[in-house]
């Protein structure tokens, strides 16, 4: 009797696996007839454009409405056609985000996390997880994990190319906690590392900034940040404490001296239409603008950047001009908090540079001015303003300490009263 139910049990399951296992391979004889019939059809236009990659994607989904048996996630088949469209790349260091996965990776670009410390490379070409560089100091480098070092298993437990994702995710958890590691290095050695999971301070970057010949003032400072306030206002604890809220998602860029340029060199030679100015933009302070945005879009911000000349073919007016673009745009675009006017520091001496060393890469130092409520115009909201600044800078101190030089804040209001 028992060997009678074990057998109608068995044979049951055996006939619910040979269905899915039919309607399995219909669906994809479907999908395949479907579109071989059909085949994909991409057109190139004349200036270049592929188009027709909408027309295939909705073909698959006609299919699948009407073999497809169980429900269907159009956000999920949406981010995987996208990351598929990407990884037809083929390149290691191309990738597509989620929302989530871009979240995950701000929290760890922006400030802290808890893990080993480590800079590491998912190289899905050869399904390896691949350690670019120990950061200094980190758990991972005491542990002796080197540069170009294989992590083959976490805590025991190897990965696939579908997995790699998730398996390095492991290597984050909680401080205090441990996780074991299996390294390959090089072609023949294979150890076990335990290594414990600490909070981890980004950017063991090295900063310095090089010496120049403009000495650094400032009269005040809050928290590392200096302020060099060439105002009447005193400069309260109050006042400078960054306990201000702004709405980070929307930034205007523009430049109230659009032709403002940078010294020419062999490599940069450029026509100049005034002194260190050009309408070139891509020699001018508009192509600082311009990169600023690109690196910002990536990660979610609505940026307008606006490349309206404003001192060209008159420089007098410039503030004027300016006032009148940015009002026109920010009536009809709102909730625009951070409204930037990019400018290029200068002095007149060409042997000025300041300039900080990040790693290995040199940059030019960047600068607040912040205007208040000495000028012509009621600014009732400059402490807000100087707050944002203080709070940018506090950032940017605790990443690359030199970036920035002193805020300077002015009696001018510099139209900084529209935001």
């Amino acid at each position: 009797m028992e060997e009678e139910k074990k057998e109608r049990i068995y044979k049951s399951l055996m006939l619910i696996l040979i269905t899915v296992i039919i309607t399995f391979i219909l669906t994809s004889m479907m999908v395949y007839k479907a579109m071989t019939k059909d085949g994909f059809k991409y057109v190139t236009t004349a200036d270049g454009q592929t188009i027709g990659l909408d027309a295939t994607l909705a073909s698959f989904r006609k299919v699948l409405e009407k073999e497809y048996l169980g429900e269907i996630d159009d956000n999920e088949l949406i981010e995987g056609a996208i990351k598929g469209y990407i990884a037809g790349l083929n390149d290691p260091y191309t990738e597509y985000y989620t929302k989530e996965e871009m979240k995950k990776l701000m929290d760890t670009t922006n400030g802290n996390y808890v893990g080993i410390g480590i800079y590491m490379l998912l190289d899905k070409e050869k399904n390896a997880i691949v350690i670019i560089k120990p950061m200094e100091g980190s758990p991972a480098e005491k542990a002796g994990l080197l540069p170009g070092d294989v992590i083959s298993k976490v805590d025991g437990e190897p990965y696939t190319l579908e997995t790699i994702t998730a398996i390095s995710d492991k290597i984050k958890g909680k401080a205090g906690t441990k996780v074991k590691l299996e390294i390959c290095r090089g072609e023949t050695e294979t150890f076990e590392v335990e290594v414990e999971r600490q909070k981890i301070l980004i950017s063991h970057i090295k900063t310095e900034v090089l010496e120049n010949n403009v000495p650094t003032k400032f009269t005040d400072e809050y928290n590392g940040v200096k302020i060099k306030n060439e105002t009447d206002n005193k400069l309260t604890k109050e006042i400078l404490t960054p306990n201000v809220t702004v709405n980070m998602k929307n930034i205007l860029i523009f430049h109230t001296h659009t032709c403002e340029s940078y010294t020419p060199s062999e490599k940069y030679s450029y026509k100049q239409t005034g002194n260190f100015r050009t309408t070139d933009r891509n020699y001018s302070v508009v192509r600082a603008g311009k990169e600023l945005e690109n690196y910002l879009v990536p990660y979610g911000y609505n940026v307008i950047h606006d490349e309206s000349y404003h001192d060209y073919p008159s420089y007098s007016g410039s503030y004027s001009s300016s006032l009148e673009t940015v009002e026109k745009i920010l009536k009809k675009n709102e909730n625009y908090d951070i409204v930037l006017d990019l400018h290029r520091d200068a002095i007149g001496d060409n042997t000025y540079a300041p300039t900080v060393k990040i790693g290995d890469e040199y940059a030019a130092q960047l600068m607040f001015v912040i205007g208040s409520n000495g000028g012509v115009d009621e600014h009732k909201n400059w402490q807000e303003n100087l707050k944002f600044a203080v709070k940018v800078q506090e950032k940017a101190n605790e990443l690359y300490p030199g970036l920035f030089k002193p805020i300077i804040l002015r009696n001018s209001d510099y139209n900084q009263f529209v935001s």
